[in-house]
């Protein structure tokens, strides 16, 4: 969101992977005929995308000015002509980067711990049904559980009332900016306290490793340090 407006500023979107990759199992229906088991929910077309990305954002919310993908497949052909029509700039992510889209895999991570402790794996049985429920319960409680940084739920800083009670809130996005600055400035130092400055200069021996060869033990790597 933009600071300044708050106005939505970048949309991130996020890739559901389908558990088993395979081709889909053929079921039979009621007349013996046998049906496709595809889920349209898995169906990683481009335009499949366009259309989940319009039905679920751009219909509903205001128009954004960036958004933010990865370079699979499904955001290519239809999902452009979308981005174009509603004159967004794209930001595709490099490839293997997914600190550029951080905040989104953030929510990944506790998507998945909350579906552990959900038991869905210990289930006899699970529909197509069961994970939209969960999908949805997970969504409520990520929008609506007090965060850290904020100060607040992401749906009472975004639509400025309280998600559980009728709260007006009044977001501060510079003091919420500031605060966020310096939670990275203290991570960035307490990282770097272990680091230790080191310039090369012409003589000084380097470490070589080949190709497929892991040092598993400390001992084995100290005394490949002394041979080299």
């Amino acid at each position: 969101m933009d600071p300044a407006t708050s106005w939505f500023e970048v949309v991130e979107l996020p890739v559901l992977e389908r558990p088993d990759e395979g081709t889909p199992k053929d079921t039979k229906g009621k007349k013996g005929k046998k049906t496709d088991d595809k889920d349209p929910y898995f169906d990683k077309s481009s335009a499949m995308i366009a259309k989940l990305v319009y039905s679920t954002w751009f219909c509903r919310y205001p128009r954004c000015r960036h958004i933010i993908y990865d370079n699979g497949s499904e955001f290519k052909l239809h999902f452009q002509s979308l981005c174009d029509s509603f004159g967004l700039k794209r930001k595709p992510t490099s490839v293997k980067n997914p600190q550029a889209n951080a905040i989104l895999e953030r929510i990944h991570q506790t998507l998945a711990n909350m579906m552990r402790t959900a038991e869905l794996d210990m289930a006899d049985s699970v529909s197509p049904n069961d994970i939209a429920d969960f999908l949805n319960d997970a969504a409520w409680a990520v929008r609506s559980s007090y965060h850290t940084v904020l100060k607040a739920s992401p749906g009472a800083a975004i639509f400025g009332r309280d998600t559980l009670f009728d709260v007006p809130f009044l977001a501060d996005w510079k003091k919420i900016g500031d605060y966020r600055q310096r939670q990275t400035d203290l991570n960035t130092e307490r990282e770097n306290k272990t680091r230790v400055d080191w310039d090369y200069k012409i003589g000084d021996k380097v470490l070589l490793l080949k190709e497929g060869v892991h040092f598993f033990s400390k001992t084995l790597l100290e005394e490949q340090c002394r041979i080299a």
